[in-house]
């Protein structure tokens, strides 16, 4: 049974996992008891892992207190638990959604899968499972699109023995889909510009006007970096900067350009990542720009070309899509 039921599961780090477990073990504290809808429950260590009268429809009734939306192929179920599958299988026949099972106890989830024939759910595609909750989240990230919807349902009684686990997996789903959300925004918001500053900088790539940040690897080899960022430390430490700046080669992020050269501080290189108005930031400065380097992500306002830095170094995300593909 074990050995079905891990060929089918579409995990390889919880197969490694599972694998290392001595089955032995992992049947200590077990047991089980029939209950009065003649349905078996796993206890551990003296504790139900489901409900005693009718883990079924316990379950269901559970479904109609927490799921309130039509959900669609789409869309995500989370189950906190396994107990012995009864919440796995009664969302698998009832929703047509992804299911992503997270029990945070190895051993139990090793004992189910030794015992219940889940491997009809495991191989169907729309399951993944596993024990770590970092390895959930980053599944939750890498599929979840923003117009999904995401529901997390759980074994009653196992949402009470374990409610800190439950309450740290909602708050952990919460915030990857808000943070999600954020980055739609900025993606549907930024998009178009991200794409017409890209084609013109490359243009200026392939007419020698700019080169590559990869040109700059080993050109610094023992020297120190000093990294300035726009926080309210920069004013406090503005004269212990300036008293040692041949100590450093400077990476200073481009909103506190005009700052530092008030200053006269002229750091080597001004990083620049924002998609426009470069020309409010750094303009009226580019007499003092052709003394210093320009860093910028491809997709960053192509007004940096006009700005006089003395060289322009482009940088490509390894996550855009577009830049991959092109």
């Amino acid at each position: 049974m074990f050995d079905k039921n891990l060929e089918a599961i579409d995990n390889l780090a919880l197969k490694r996992r599972l694998s290392r477990l001595d089955a032995n073990q992992t049947k200590e504290g077990m047991s089980y008891c029939v209950t009065p809808s003649n349905d078996y429950v796993l206890i551990k260590n003296d504790i139900p892992t489901d409900d005693l009268e009718n883990p079924r429809a316990s379950i269901k009734k559970m479904f109609k207190e927490t799921i309130k939306n039509e959900l669609t192929t789409n869309d995500i179920i989370i189950n906190f638990g396994i107990g012995l599958g009864y919440l796995l299988d009664e969302c698998y026949n009832t929703f047509s959604s992804r299911i992503y099972i997270y029990e945070p106890d190895l051993d139990l989830l090793h004992f189910v899968l030794s015992n219940v024939d889940i491997s009809e759910h495991l191989g169907s595609g729309r399951v993944f499972i596993t024990n770590d909750l970092d390895e959930l989240i980053t599944k939750l990230n890498s599929t979840y699109l923003t117009k999904d919807k995401v529901e997390i349902t759980y074994i009653p009684n196992y949402a009470i023995l374990k409610n800190r686990e439950l309450l740290l997996l909602t708050q952990k789903v919460f915030d990857s889909c808000k943070t999600k959300l954020v980055d739609i925004n900025t993606i549907t918001r930024f998009s178009k510009n991200w794409l017409m500053n890209t084609i013109d900088n490359i243009a200026n790539i392939n007419t020698n006007n700019g080169y590559l940040l990869s040109d700059l690897e080993n050109k610094f080899v023992g020297q120190t970096a000093m990294i300035i960022g726009a926080g309210p430390s920069l004013s406090d430490n503005i004269d212990k900067i300036k008293a040692n700046r041949n100590s450093f080669v400077i990476f200073a992020v481009n909103k506190t350009v005009k700052y530092l050269l008030q200053k006269e501080i002229t750091p080597d290189f001004i990083v620049c990542l924002d998609a426009g108005n470069m020309d409010k930031t750094l303009g009226g400065l580019e007499n003092h720009l052709t003394k210093t380097n320009c860093i910028m992500d491809i997709r960053a306002d192509k007004a940096l070309a006009n700005k006089g830095f003395d060289k322009i170094f482009y940088n490509f995300a390894d996550s855009d899509f577009f830049i991959q593909k092109l």
